[in-house]
């Protein structure tokens, strides 16, 4: 004989197996292209600034390099106890145990202005970058 119980969870079961039906799949509308209008633009305002950013723009100025921008430069390239000296209009990095060698101007710009860009011009040990376009 069937327990009380036993008769319970059995009728429970049979009614979770009844009541369990699928659900509806989910379908997503299909995607619609959207399309926006192109703003007006004159063809002559194109052409300009075409012609604008194929100019070459003159360089910018960042400074100057000077004795103890080169100093910098000389102690992060060549060591801790070395100095820059100019020596017949060429700069050097002359460690204190060791030969001097030729310092990198353009090296040393970029170190000293922080700008991948810069470029050293002589006469006056200028550092110069690109114009913008």
């Amino acid at each position: 004989m069937l327990s009380l119980i036993s008769i319970v969870l059995m009728s429970a079961r049979f009614v979770q197996v009844q009541t369990h039906r699928p659900v509806a799949a989910f379908r997503q509308a299909p995607a619609q292209t959207v399309t926006r209008p192109k703003a007006y633009t004159p063809k002559s305002a194109t052409a300009h600034a075409a012609e604008q950013r194929r100019k070459k723009r003159p360089p910018i100025e960042l400074g100057v390099l000077d004795q103890a921008a080169l100093a910098r430069y000389c102690v992060a390239t060549t060591g801790p106890l070395t100095t820059a000296l100019l020596q017949d209009g060429v700069w050097l990095c002359k460690p204190l145990l060791g030969a001097a060698r030729k310092a990198n101007l353009t090296a040393a710009c970029r170190l000293t202005f922080d700008d991948d860009t810069a470029f050293a011009k002589q006469p006056g040990w200028r550092c110069l970058k690109a114009g913008a376009a």
